[in-house]
């Protein structure tokens, strides 16, 4: 209250007014805080009261960012714009307003905008790991106004050495990472204050390795240690390796996958050697070896057993090859006769030669484990007699008696020892000796056997069947159908018996060794003509018989018939000179009508004139004919005519 009194002389007067004075506004805008650009919604946190409750913020240019849910709640959320986010600090103002009378009230709020942090997991991405070569080493990096600090994480179930929380870390993968094939690491920034986490990835890729397989344990010889080796890469793409190991040699090199190892002495008297397979050009990854056990095994002792035997006889081999081992059998046998036969892959073959000699027969063994061994040995093909022998008779003496003389042969050096002849003589004898004799009781047909025996028995056989025939007996008979000719045929018939040669004597100079001859004569007479025969065995006989020829004639002109009568009785029906095809076959024959048309003609008579010209009969009356001989002696031509009748 404010009084107002009075002074002087008067009376005290006084007066009361009563003054009431109001609080003005007190704006609080809370306290100065810190935010992050990544986290980019402020809380206000602001008061006014006093003379009024109201106010409304705004934030100081160059600020733009706005107010969630208005500028005039106490409490509004502030969302940073892009343009904020780069500044370092944002000035807020809460200014009262409906102050009641009284002035204006502000106050100021200072927000410092900090930077997250900038998180590298790696500066390689993707990183590329085999899975036998598989740590990780990382080198992390978290930078920032906030922190530095960071923490690792990973998608699959591997771990971090010596931490996660160290940013410079080995990340060891764990199987399911190498089955899965990739697996991403998360570097994750900490202790970030007002700032959201930053998180960084990098993916790891996981190859896989190649692997060597030096192939299953092998075996080899100890007489022939080569070992064929068997690599093989699988897994990768490389295919590139080195054999070591042993003191041997590989060839044609040690980097060849499948190369041929030739064992040293000392590693074949050791009994085995190991040697190691290892890929190279791996990459990323460790190269991976695999090792292949080689045992030198024994040989098996090659022997067999043959017997040598006559040509055409089959040639037994029986195999008594051995394995000394206790470990594998002998399970293979090439055979290799000495000729040009094939191998034969047999284990008692039987063999036929087809020539004899001697031949070198080799067997190679081999056992389960392809060793091998082998031997060599002779066998000789004998030669075979060849059975032969003559049959002769007596042509004096008993007439049966038969002499069988041995004719068989043999190559040198073999030869047919005294005691080995044999003769069958049909049933009706036998004999033991190289030549023999032997009377048959009668003649008939015997069949003869006779067996020789080399000096090695090889045997030959030969069976002949024999006609014992009583001696030869001589006769002929013959017949002379000649007609009046220049010459004449007689023909001779054998009538002898058991004659099997013949030998004719004529009685004209002229001799035949036909057994049923002709022979020709140019003069009649009387001619002695004498047959000799031999028999099966040479054995000879003779006949002689005379034989008288009358029909031979000297003047061509009584040959020449002048009558033709062509009516088909069998008589005269052609115009016949059989002398001409038989002495002058060269000979040209005209013949011609009254009227001199030439109507046949002929060079040579092989077909007679059947009183016809072209066919059609001609008439009854005289033809003439001219002959000429066409000979050598210049004979005259022959002419004359032919009555030709019906």
């Amino acid at each position: 209250r404010i009084v107002l009194n009075s002074t002087g002389i008067c009376p005290n007067r006084s007066d009361t007014l009563k003054l009431t004075v109001k609080q003005p506004p007190i704006v609080s805008a809370g306290s100065n805080s810190i935010s992050c650009s990544n986290n980019p919604t402020l809380q206000l946190s602001g008061n006014v009261y006093g003379a009024t409750n109201q106010g409304i913020w705004e934030v100081v240019a160059p600020g733009n960012g706005s107010f969630s849910p208005n500028t005039t709640s106490f409490t509004p959320l502030y969302t940073l714009s892009n343009s904020d986010k780069l500044l370092s600090q944002l000035a807020f103002v809460l200014t009262s307003t409906n102050n009641a009378g009284c002035g204006i009230e502000r106050d100021t709020v200072m927000v410092v905008i900090n930077q997250p942090a900038t998180v590298t997991a790696s500066p390689i991405n993707p990183i590329l790991k085999c899975s036998n070569n598989a740590t990780v080493f990382l080198n992390g990096a978290v930078t920032g106004t906030t922190t530095s600090t960071g923490i690792w994480s990973s998608s699959g179930t591997g771990v971090f050495i010596p931490n996660n929380l160290s940013l410079i870390n080995n990340y060891i993968p764990s199987a399911q990472d190498f089955i899965a094939g990739s697996v991403w690491l998360k570097l994750s920034s900490t202790n970030n204050l007002q700032c959201f986490p930053v998180a960084d990835s990098v993916q790891v890729i996981f190859s896989q390795p190649s692997i060597a397989n030096a192939g299953v344990d092998l075996n080899s010889c100890q007489n022939n240690p080569v070992v064929l080796l068997n690599s093989v890469i699988s897994g990768s793409t490389t295919n590139t390796g080195i054999w070591y190991g042993g003191t041997g040699t590989f060839s044609p090199s040690n980097s060849v996958l499948t190369p041929t190892y030739f064992a040293s002495p000392a590693e074949v008297a050791s009994g085995s050697i190991a040697l190691t397979f290892s890929t190279t050009n791996n990459g990323l990854c460790f190269g991976t070896s695999d090792q292949v056990l080689v045992t030198f095994q024994s040989k098996p002792t090659a022997s067999f057993q043959v017997n040598s035997v006559c040509l055409n006889e089959n040639t037994v081999f029986k195999d008594l090859s051995i394995n000394p081992s206790n470990f594998g059998v002998v399970n293979g046998w090439y055979w290799n006769f000495g000729d040009a036969s094939p191998i034969s892959g047999s284990i008692n073959p039987v063999h036929n030669y087809v020539n004899t000699g001697a031949y070198t027969v080799q067997l190679i063994v081999r056992n389960t484990f392809d060793c091998y061994d082998t031997i060599q040995k002779q066998v000789e093909i004998y030669d075979l007699p060849i059975a032969s022998f003559s049959v002769d008779r007596e042509c004096t003496g008993p007439a049966q008696m038969i002499i069988f003389k041995d004719l068989s042969t043999i190559a040198a050096p073999d030869f047919i020892p005294s005691t080995g002849y044999y003769w069958d003589f049909g049933g009706f004898g036998i004999s033991y000796v190289k030549d023999t004799s032997i009377v048959f009781p009668s003649e008939g047909i015997y069949n003869i056997t006779h067996i020789v025996k080399s000096n090695h028995n090889c045997s030959a056989i030969m069976t002949q069947s024999i006609t014992i025939t009583p001696r030869p007996q001589a006769r002929f008979i013959y017949t002379n159908n000649s007609v009046e000719s220049l010459g004449a045929y007689v023909q001779f018939k054998d009538t002898s018996k058991y004659a099997v040669t013949w030998h004719w004597d004529f009685g004209n100079g002229d001799t035949s060794n036909l057994e049923d001859p002709t022979a020709f004569y140019s003069a009649n007479g009387t001619y002695t003509v004498t047959l000799l025969i031999t028999d099966a065995y040479g054995c000879p006989s003779t006949y002689t018989a005379p034989v008288t020829v009358l029909t031979i004639v000297s003047d061509i002109t009584k040959l020449i018939p002048n009558m033709i009568t062509p009516n088909f009785d069998g008589k005269n029906d052609l115009w016949r000179l059989d002398f001409i095809q038989v002495f002058y076959p060269n000979a040209e024959i005209e013949i011609f009508n009254r009227w001199g048309v030439q109507i046949f003609r002929s060079v040579g008579y092989s077909n007679a004139w059947d009183g016809s010209y072209k066919g059609d009969p001609l008439p009854v009356g005289a033809y003439f004919y001219t002959i000429k001989l066409n000979d050598t002696s210049n004979s005259p031509v022959y002419k004359g005519t032919i009555t030709l009748l019906k």
